[in-house]
This record gives structure tokens, sequence and C-alpha cells, in this order.
């Protein structure tokens, strides 16, 4: 198990950088206007498309194209989907079976437990958009007090907004 620990802490740093890049970027609202395909179509496009639960959502960039990276896991590891966010065609499937390994291993989530949440992925992101009046640009799940939160971050055109959301009871746990 030592040896394992830098592995685990690079995951860990690989999962957090979208998130530290979110915060920063300052022109994204204007971007969030102008997408076609928003972050809880995108979700809706790889759980119909593709294998698994998602766990994570972000708007990104690949060849100057905004997109957004999806990531879902599923009995079989984790799977990241990059779909276009103008045209909302998949535009690459990678397989990352050690990722999801280890985001289970460490966040103590699985499919099943995702799976059978009372609020699913989209009516969070849904709800968090209609409470602050603003576009999500990331989402992530996550179980920091022992039960299954959302995570969701959105902007309008003044701030970045953070919302955690209890997967059970739909219940705004935090809220800047």
């Amino acid at each position: 198990m030592p040896a394992l620990r830098p592995i685990l802490a690079l995951m860990v740093m690989l999962l957090a950088l979208p998130r530290a890049a979110a915060a920063q970027d300052t022109g994204g609202f204007e971007r969030l206007q102008g997408l076609k395909i928003s972050l809880s179509h995108s979700v809706r496009i790889v759980e119909r498309e593709g294998e698994g639960r998602v766990v994570h959502a972000a708007l990104e960039e690949e060849y100057g194209r905004p997109v957004w990276q999806v990531n879902a896991l599923s009995e079989q590891g984790m799977r990241e989907y990059w779909v276009d966010a103008m045209s909302g065609r998949l535009l690459r499937i990678a397989e990352l079976p050690l990722r999801g390994r280890v985001y289970s291993l460490l966040v103590g989530l699985t499919p099943d437990k995702i799976r059978n949440a009372k609020l699913n992925v989209t009516d969070a992101v849904t709800r968090a958009e209609a409470d602050t009046r603003a576009k999500a640009e990331l989402m992530e799940i996550d179980q920091p007090r022992s039960r299954m939160e959302y995570l969701v971050v959105l902007r309008d055109a003044e701030r970045l907004h953070r919302i955690r959301m209890d997967a059970d009871s739909g219940e705004i746990v935090f809220k800047d």
C-alpha cells in the first residue's frame, strides 16, 4: 500500500484540476451563454449513449472549441466522454479503469449508490441553476460527510456560485 500513495495523491490532484481551472476563469459567463448544449444536456447525452453513472462534468476547451468533459463510473471503472458543447456530438470516449477504482476507493461511491440516490444529477443541476439564476459549468459528486452530495459550480455575469445538495433529501447544505 505505501507504494500506491504517490499514485493516489496524483489521482486526487488530477480530479481537482477542473475545479481549480473553473474558479480562475473570469470570462466564463459569456462562454456559457453562447453554448447550445448545457451541462445537464451533456449529462443526459452521456447517460443515454454511454455506460455508468455520471460523477463529474466540466466545461473545457479542446482545439479552441468548448467541450463538456463528463466522467461516468461503472463497475468496470471510469469512462471519460467529451461532448461537443455546440452540437452535442460525442467526440471521444476514453477508458480509465484505474481512475475508477481509485475514485471509488477514495470517495467511497459506487455506481449502485449513485443510481439509488433520490435526486439525480440533472435534477440537482437544474435546481441549482434555478436557485441562482446562473449557468452550471461544473458538477461533481462526492461524499464529504458520509452522505452523497452534488457540488454544482455556476457562473453569472457578476460572480461564481457554489451549491452543495444532499443527494437523498435534495436539501441545499451549502451555498455561496
